[in-house]
């Protein structure tokens, strides 16, 4: 089955009409061509070789020659001489082809941080982000970390005690609580008359 020319196709041994021994590797970025005589002295040739695109099909140059696409494949490139009409050098290779890269593995997703933001943008930790659901205040309904909450009526009410100290010396009476399930507002008479009696300067701080 033909497959298309790719960079990756030059890789590998060949040795080409003129009697080189031809070595394709990756430098950098770059696919690097090594040109030597077999049992030769002198230093290796280098040349490289570039895919461009021209007219919307690919051309492969390496030095001075241009790679004939019709008649090249895997085992055998033709190059022809852009300085000398009718001058062309083949490749031979030599083995089998190097197996094709292997594909990355696909990125594991990013856990979710369990860092937020406070108010003022830094980080804060998921302890710091739960808060404990604060009490209501009785009459702003708003959260009020030292807000009084009246608690719930019983359902039986307490016996009275007996004697002078149920009413106290001048027959006072406590109010009795307001009817289970009553609104915190039923609440605010009962305060009102608790601390006429035994704090009346603290009566404006009930509001």
């Amino acid at each position: 089955t033909f497959q298309p020319m790719q960079l990756e196709t030059f890789l590998g041994e060949w040795r080409d009409s003129m009697g080189n021994q031809v070595q394709v590797a990756w430098t950098d970025s770059q696919l690097e061509v090594l040109l030597s005589r077999p049992g030769g002295k002198r230093e290796p040739i280098r040349l490289g070789i570039k895919q461009i695109k021209q007219r919307g099909q690919d051309r492969f140059i390496c030095g001075h020659y241009d790679l004939d696409l019709e008649a090249s494949n895997e085992r055998s490139v033709v190059w022809t001489d852009k300085k000398k009409q009718g001058s062309y050098s083949t490749w031979e290779r030599v083995g089998e082809p190097p197996p094709p890269p292997t594909p990355p593995l696909p990125k594991a997703a990013p856990k979710p941080s369990a860092v937020g933001k406070r108010d003022d943008g830094k980080e804060a930790s998921t302890a710091q982000q739960s808060k404990p659901d604060l009490p209501s205040s009785v009459w702003s309904g708003g959260p009020s970390p030292g807000a009084w909450v009246p608690p719930a009526a019983s359902a039986a009410p307490a016996p009275e005690p007996s004697g002078s100290s149920a009413t106290g010396g001048d027959g006072w009476r406590p109010p009795a609580p307001p009817p289970p399930g009553s609104p915190p507002e039923a609440w605010r008479p009962i305060l009102e008359e608790m601390y006429r009696r035994f704090k009346p300067d603290k009566l404006p701080e009930i509001d």
